[in-house]
């Protein structure tokens, strides 16, 4: 969205609390909810990897479920990982995607490659903290904080944040704008400025069981806290500027 045309400032004083690398520098969007990328891997597993640096592993050799090379979770990924760590790093880890994939290879979304973790046709799934702590709080779900807890502690796999070596967690997010000319400014003003308060963001935060972006408000029950990792710095903006080169590093891996 960055530079692109037809999209007017965001209230600057509702702006203000939020981190840079979560809004516009112009101030034209912002995300108002981070989804951690994330590695789940079989509680059971001795030795477990610490972040996608480890992805490569041979002892992950056909055992690795991986999304579509457009995902936007993989795409975020690598592109954190540019920026972080620089290019000749990220292609390494692709390359290791590549040779560890899951045979016969199979191409999952987020849920699914849980799907696969939880039926050991995978040993390592990439995935988002959301999925999975949908998946691990069971169908009907958790609702309480300690049934949360108690849910998340039971599952059966173990959702692993990357560490410093990736340069910090990548994330992707939803990203509000409001268009030039909306035909009910009052009323988009007003879901805005809910939106990027902090009792909004609690409220979303405790539907959705994303990680809000405002400094002050509350996350979801069950979530691992956010001072016990570091999110990658990786602004918006830089991501989209790396898109393209993603996108080679992409061909050149082969991914699908």
């Amino acid at each position: 969205l960055e530079g692109a045309a037809g999209f007017a400032p965001l209230p600057a004083a509702a702006l203000a609390p939020f981190p840079e690398a979560v809004r516009a520098p112009a101030g034209t969007y912002a995300a108002i909810d981070r989804r951690a990328r994330v590695l789940a891997v079989g509680r059971l597993m001795a030795n477990v990897p610490t972040g996608a640096l480890d992805i490569g592993e041979p002892r992950f050799a056909g055992r690795i479920a991986r999304p579509l090379a457009a995902d936007e979770g993989l795409i975020v990924m690598i592109a954190s990982l540019i920026a972080d760590r620089g290019a000749p790093v990220a292609g390494r880890v692709l390359e290791g995607l590549v040779a560890n994939e899951a045979a016969p290879p199979k191409l999952y979304d987020a849920a699914g490659a849980l799907d696969a973790l939880l039926a050991r046709e995978a040993d390592l799934a990439l995935t988002d903290h959301v999925a999975a702590r949908r998946r691990a709080l069971g169908d009907p779900p958790a609702t309480t904080a300690v049934d949360i807890q108690q849910a998340i502690s039971e599952a059966r796999f173990v959702t692993v944040y990357p560490d410093a070596a990736d340069g910090g967690v990548a994330w992707t997010g939803t990203v509000l704008a409001r268009p030039e000319g909306a035909p009910h400014p009052a009323n988009a003003d007003a879901a805005l400025l809910w939106l990027l308060s902090a009792p909004g963001q609690s409220a979303w935060s405790a539907a959705t069981g994303a990680y809000p972006t405002h400094p002050e408000a509350t996350p979801a029950p069950g979530l691992r806290t956010q001072d016990s990792f570091g999110w990658s710095a990786t602004t918006l903006a830089e991501r989209a500027e790396l898109r393209a080169q993603v996108v080679e590093l992409l061909r050149v891996a082969a991914l699908p």
